[in-house]
């Protein structure tokens, strides 16, 4: 039972995780300003990293993390097509140039 209970609230994190991500893609396909959209990749980007929420290289992790990738490359591709700049696909370069100081 209790560990039944520990799974429930890992799947509960891992859902609420994803939201978040998705919601910076869904918030840099809105705007246009690069600064915000950097922003946006950068939450994304550092938001419970690997292990912060999950056990470490459990299922829970993968797949989180796997639409973390996603998610910033989806947003690096917003920022590319605004930008006409190709950065490559490292998220730290997009938010070094872009992310308002």
């Amino acid at each position: 039972m209790l560990r039944s209970g520990y799974q429930t609230i890992r799947i509960k994190f891992a859902d609420g995780q994803v939201t978040i991500f998705y919601s910076m893609v869904d918030k840099s396909m809105s705007s246009t300003n690069l600064a915000d959209i950097a922003s946006y990749l950068a939450y994304a980007h550092v938001y419970y990293t690997s292990g912060s929420k999950q056990i470490p290289g459990s299922t829970l992790d993968r797949v989180v993390e796997k639409v973390r990738r996603r998610s910033e490359a989806q947003i690096i591709q917003r920022m590319k097509v605004l930008s006409g700049q190709d950065l490559g696909e490292d998220p730290e370069k997009w938010i070094t140039r872009y992310r308002a100081k």
